[in-house]
């Protein structure tokens, strides 16, 4: 059995074992291995810069270096999602985790650059981010 397998199947994978659907939320065994909340922010964001920040931007927004030059060359193909897309906001906790684990269209897959722990850390940072820059809700919104 492999050590990823050993953390448990969610925790692995991004998927309900029973279900094999996405996961709604970063499982708490994912968030328990960290001794603070404060902690798994920290290691999140840091992983985040690393890794995502060149194409997604340090806000999210995807206008990373790396998108921006694309865009420049008129590779419109690849550049990054912003996070901060009605679509990004509303895919479960799993789903980002299996898109960072896996890859998806140009995004390369870091099952072997990140551990898992550290790919749940910087969903819950992506969490984070989206939050951090959600539209201040009007009168008639509320």
């Amino acid at each position: 059995m492999s050590r990823e397998m050993e953390r448990g199947y969610d925790v692995a994978t991004g998927l309900g074992a029973m279900s094999k659907t996405y996961v709604d939320k970063v499982p708490r065994q994912a968030i328990a291995a960290f001794p603070s909340r404060e902690a798994i922010m920290a290691r999140g964001k840091d992983r985040y810069e690393i890794f995502c920040a060149p194409c997604h931007s340090l806000s999210g927004d995807g206008k990373g270096m790396i998108s921006r030059r694309a865009a420049a060359l008129g590779a419109t193909g690849l550049v990054a999602p912003s996070f901060h897309d009605d679509r990004l906001r509303h895919v479960p906790d799993g789903q980002l985790y299996a898109t960072i684990t896996n890859g998806l269209r140009n995004m390369p897959a870091y099952a072997h650059n990140i551990p898992v722990q550290d790919r749940w850390a910087i969903v819950q940072y992506i969490r984070a981010l989206q939050l951090s820059q959600l539209p201040e809700k009007t009168e008639q919104s509320q």
